[in-house]
């Protein structure tokens, strides 16, 4: 099954990317490279999944990057301080393929 995120990268001060996915409650990881942290955020997202079917949890839809961008300043508060912070963070979404679950 075909999932998509949408997922906030920030650069951090000492190198490398934090990557937050707003739709996924405590779905953060991080990346040294944006490559890197869309191939993190690609392993969170899945691990994130696994263990909600795990425990048949309900998968949160997703939302569109015009749904995140519009509150984009609500993820970011307390986490980016400046303006030109704020305009080097990435916002895109992250795809991946799992396989199907047997109900």
């Amino acid at each position: 099954m075909r999932y998509q995120y949408p997922a906030i990268l920030i650069p951090a001060e000492e190198g490398g990317y934090t990557v937050l996915v707003p739709d996924l409650p405590g779905c953060v990881t991080q990346g040294e490279t944006v490559e890197e942290a869309f191939e993190m955020a690609k392993d969170a997202i899945a691990g994130w999944i696994e263990v909600a079917l795990e425990y048949n949890e309900e998968v949160p839809g997703s939302s569109t990057l015009e749904q995140i961008a519009g509150h984009l300043d609500e993820f970011l508060e307390g986490v980016v301080e400046t303006k030109e912070e704020r305009d080097r963070v990435i916002l895109a979404n992250v795809q991946l393929d799992l396989p199907e679950v047997a109900a």
